[in-house]
């Protein structure tokens, strides 16, 4: 069985009571697959197009930022917490 599918299997073996999200997403790719194998949110060290695709594929975003313009910036992407 293969990384991705066992983390899909992860995903839906738990059910609805359980969360399982991706973390260190990085890029637009990192998103999309972790979209693909069931993450229900994704964690990103900042704003970064992981950030900004996983928004965009409707998961919750928790942003890291460390200034007052980072966290603007990853509110406007799409962050639903930072």
């Amino acid at each position: 069985m293969t990384h991705a599918r066992q983390q899909h299997a992860a995903c839906d073996g738990f059910g609805s009571d359980v969360w399982i999200g991706a973390g260190t997403v990085l890029t637009a790719a990192e998103a999309a697959a972790a979209f693909d194998v069931g993450a229900r949110y994704a964690v990103t060290p900042g704003v970064c197009d992981g950030a900004t695709e996983s928004s965009l594929l409707g998961l919750p975003v928790l942003a890291g930022a460390w200034t007052p313009t980072e966290v603007i910036t990853a509110m406007a992407v799409g962050a639903s917490a930072v």
